[in-house]
């Protein structure tokens, strides 16, 4: 319907949506862009993907750390095809996984084996938040590759092929 779009778009460049939008984009009081580095295994095994936050910074002084999330998803990796109908390329934007928002600063955080699948790539970003739950922009992204674990978890250490079933 052309008049709802044209309200969409009225609403989104000059309206309430883009006011608010670039009010939050100006914000000088919201807690500088965190940052993050891998620490684990740099094959980035599926049960050793492990990452440090940088410290917390905020522009209205120490002593007023919020919160903190973490996300991992997965993308299309580089030299993917651009489109391809039978499967959609991942984009960031869907998390395979989001930590719980500690009240207290954690440094590192493990991503759990389950959230990422073997050959995966993967993006991994944090956030944190000051005491007034303003939010910090999102860190830079660690791009990465997930490989096979270093310990076998316990069902595939146990599982044999003991038959074979020939018709």
């Amino acid at each position: 319907h052309e008049g709802m779009a044209r309200w969409i778009e009225d609403f989104v460049l000059q309206g309430y949506g883009y006011q608010q939008l670039a009010a939050d984009a100006q914000d000088a009081a919201i807690p500088n862009q965190p940052t993050a580095v891998a620490v684990g295994d740099p094959a980035f095994p599926i049960d050793d993907l492990v990452f440090r936050a940088g410290p917390f910074s905020d522009p209205q002084g120490v002593g007023t750390f919020g919160g903190m999330k973490w996300r991992v998803a997965e993308v299309a990796p580089q030299g993917s095809p651009p489109f391809d109908p039978a499967s959609p390329k991942p984009f960031e934007v869907n998390a395979d996984w989001e930590s719980e928002e500690p009240a207290t600063f954690q440094e590192l955080v493990t991503i759990p084996p389950e959230a990422v699948k073997i050959g995966g790539t993967y993006r991994v970003r944090v956030l944190m938040k000051d005491n007034t739950s303003r939010w910090s922009h999102w860190s830079l992204p660690i791009e990465f590759t997930t490989s096979e674990p270093l310990v076998m978890f316990p069902p595939q250490a146990a599982l044999r092929i003991t038959e074979i079933m020939y018709h």
